[in-house]
């Protein structure tokens, strides 16, 4: 089973949203090679940081054991398949690397569809719905194949409207709030058969509820430790990290600094005049918003980044070197 996000296109005549593929996350763990045709997952979204942002706060096991697997991609048709809809999906690929899914034990699912934006906006992380267009479109792609190969897709609240409804009655798809998915994931688990194909409406503030139930929380905290031994630990590392740090000379290195630049409306900008201050370095985002510095610096070393285009507002943050997937937005000048 993979968590997948489904991709839609815009049809230039008609202007409307029309499903194409689905790109499709697997979770392995560090002694697992994946098929030859899988790459390692490179999800290109704004909101990366706000996402392992989540999975730090509603796993606290990772703060331990922060290297429990990988998370590799696979599509089904070639294609710059990106954007913030994938946000939840790779969320949920990611959590898999630390705990198993309840839906392994069951049989009957295909893969598991889903869509939605994760925002840094509040506590815990809301779920954002996606453009009604785009919905549509993932919602009829998802319908024409729901019997025959994928039967779960978890969605926004926010996006179900009664047109929607009907859509999935005509399919026979149930539609099921997340306290009803629980009660027949329960069921399913028992007869070890997932009934049917199913709409799952996940409302803005539920993230933390669809995690326990999707996956099996360690039966007492940090995998059996007491807790007080837990944060010892963790303490007597941070102790030995900050003596290695402040006693060991910093060993210059080769380090990339990587990343992506979209603008106010999730599109990527290209011709973005990207400079790093610190070493005079300067370059320009390609036509994927994509830039990237080769530096020798100490490792990890903080370092102001400057970007500007015109009819843009400059944007002035600092970067950790190392970072393969440094992303921000630019906002248009007022």
């Amino acid at each position: 089973m993979r968590f997948a996000y489904p991709n839609v296109q815009e049809n230039r005549q008609t202007e409307e949203s029309v499903f194409r593929a689905c790109v499709r996350y697997l979770s392995l763990s560090p002694d697992q090679v994946p098929d030859p045709s899988y790459r390692l997952a490179d999800p290109k979204t704004p909101d990366l940081h706000v996402i392992h942002d989540a999975v730090q706060a509603l796993i606290p096991e990772r703060v331990e054991q922060p290297v429990q697997g990988q998370v590799y991609e696979v599509a089904d048709t070639e294609g710059a398949w990106q954007g913030a809809s994938l946000d939840l999906a790779y969320f949920l690929a990611l959590i898999r690397c630390h705990r198993p899914c309840e839906l392994d034990a069951v049989t009957d699912v295909g893969d598991v569809w889903c869509t939605g934006k994760m925002s840094s906006r509040g506590d815990p992380c809301p779920l954002e719905g996606v453009t009604p267009r785009e919905f549509k479109a993932k919602l009829e792609g998802f319908l024409a194949q729901a019997h025959d190969r994928d039967r779960l897709f978890l969605v926004p609240a926010a996006n179900v409207l009664p047109m929607h409804r009907d859509a999935c009655h005509a399919h026979q798809v149930q539609v099921l709030t997340l306290k009803d998915f629980g009660a027949t994931l329960a069921t399913a688990r028992t007869t070890g058969h997932w009934p049917g194909p199913a709409v799952v409406q996940v409302d803005s503030r539920e993230l933390p509820q669809l995690v326990d139930i999707l996956f099996h929380r360690p039966s007492t905290p940090w995998h059996g430790r007491r807790w007080w031994a837990s944060i010892l630990s963790v303490m007597l590392l941070a102790g030995a990290l900050i003596g290695w740090r402040l006693f060991s000379p910093p060993v210059p290195i080769t380090q990339t600094l990587s990343g992506m630049i979209w603008d106010d409306d999730h599109r990527l900008l290209a011709g973005v005049t990207v400079v790093l201050a610190d070493f005079n370095l300067t370059t320009t985002t390609d036509q994927q918003g994509q830039f990237t510095f080769a530096v020798k610096a100490p490792q990890q070393r903080s370092v102001r980044l400057m970007a500007q285009k015109q009819g843009y507002t400059p944007h002035d943050t600092y970067a950790t070197l190392g970072n393969p997937s440094f992303t921000f937005i630019m906002r248009k000048a007022p």
